[in-house]
């Protein structure tokens, strides 16, 4: 029997903390290879953008479970495990470098429950757009500062970027497509439920 998205993120997630990485221990310094403090800031600032983009994602799910395009919640759903991703990878490389993980209040979300499906593709776009520039300065910030090792670690964001801004671009296409033919919605929702759900496991390491 099929969990609904929502619930699936509830069993899901109640896995996720086994594999996420160890905290560095209070007060343990690494001086020789920890970026800096400038940068630690801005990166825990990313974080929070991701998991901000999570709870978005989690609110749009929600919205069209009550709908009862239960397609569209699992995409969104998926989605939100995404963004959940990212943060954790950027957590390990804080973690990794001997930096301090700082996870900063989330700003409260809310959407409209009469949102159409076009809706969520559109403000989908918008954030992922929002969030490309964000990559992309701190992009810069460490490459201006020759912390490679940061720098390297971004541009796998960067690429990751251009697949996030192309699968909402895509939803977008299909549903001009379809118009407003009630039969080509309900078709297209039958076919976001194959968006394959992540597998909780433990972080890949990040390379060129």
């Amino acid at each position: 029997m099929m969990l609904k998205p929502i619930a699936t993120v509830l069993l899901a997630f109640s896995f996720m903390t086994a594999t996420l990485p160890t905290p560095t221990l209070a007060g343990t310094v690494h001086p020789t290879t920890a970026i800096t403090k400038d940068l630690e800031t801005a990166v825990n600032t990313q974080i929070r953008h991701e998991l901000e983009a999570a709870y978005f994602y989690l609110a749009l799910a929600n919205v069209y479970e009550q709908q009862a395009l239960f397609g569209f919640a699992h995409w969104f759903t998926v989605q939100f495990f995404e963004e959940t991703t990212h943060a954790r990878l950027m957590m390990k490389f804080l973690t990794d470098k001997g930096n301090d993980v700082r996870l900063e209040t989330l700003q409260p979300t809310s959407v409209k429950k009469e949102l159409t499906a076009m809706d969520g593709a559109t403000l989908g776009l918008q954030a992922e757009e929002a969030q490309t520039g964000r990559i992309h300065t701190l992009y810069e910030l460490a490459r201006s500062a020759k912390a490679y090792d940061l720098e390297n670690v971004m541009a796998f964001f960067v690429k990751e970027q251009v697949q996030e801004e192309s699968s909402f671009t895509d939803l977008q296409q299909k549903l001009k497509i379809i118009g407003t033919s009630p039969e080509g919605l309900l078709a297209l929702d039958r076919d976001l439920l194959a968006r394959p759900m992540p597998v909780v496991q433990p972080l890949p390491v990040i390379g060129p």
